[in-house]
């Protein structure tokens, strides 16, 4: 007859679920060994980063660092400066450019050309504008002044810009029977030399 083991359900049973107990303290093993490798190994990265950045912040204090710096900041100080300088400069040489278009002879041509009393006080080149600022004691003179200007050879144009009583000064009393004098006048005119904008 056969021998029927009733009691080996129950011992498979036992053997199976050692297995799955051991199976899941592995499994759970696992899982704690790959958290704590990388943990360890975020830890020592980071480690790692704040050593370098430690190693780079001395390099950056390090005096030969400082001192380039320093001497980066001085050379733009200088360059920002030599920069002004330059466009001062290059303004200055405009200014002359256009002094020179109005020379000693052109001067001399001017003077030859205003009325008798008439006085240039200033003038002022911008481009091939012309602007002159005379004094004149008397304002009747002023359309021959316009006129005489317009008649010389390198003026394209002539205008009158203005005319204005010049500021009283302190002037003589008239005596009786005198007429008072006049302050005089400010004429400022504008001209465009040839080759200007009238071209």
């Amino acid at each position: 007859m056969r021998d029927i083991n009733l009691f080996s359900v129950y011992s498979r049973r036992k053997h199976s679920s050692l297995l799955r107990i051991l199976a899941s303290v592995l499994v759970i093993a696992a899982i704690v060994v790959v958290i704590g490798g990388a943990y360890f190994a975020l830890y020592f990265h980071h480690r790692k980063i704040q050593n370098e950045t430690a190693q780079i912040d001395a390099y950056l204090r390090s005096d030969e660092v400082l001192g380039t710096v320093a001497a980066v900041d001085q050379y733009s100080r200088e360059r920002t400066t030599l920069e002004k300088y330059e466009a001062i400069a290059e303004a200055v040489l405009e200014n002359l450019k256009a002094g020179d278009l109005i020379n000693s002879a052109r001067l001399e041509q001017i003077s030859a050309a205003l009325p008798a009393d008439v006085v240039l006080n200033s003038i002022s080149v911008s481009d091939n504008n012309v602007n002159f600022v005379f004094f004149s004691p008397d304002v009747s003179v002023t359309a021959q002044l316009v006129y005489s200007l317009s008649n010389i050879d390198f003026f394209d144009s002539v205008s009158l810009s203005g005319v204005q009583a010049a500021a009283p000064q302190t002037v003589q009393e008239p005596e009786e029977g005198e007429e008072p004098e006049s302050p005089g006048y400010t004429v400022g005119i504008s001209a465009i030399l040839k080759g200007g904008e009238g071209e």
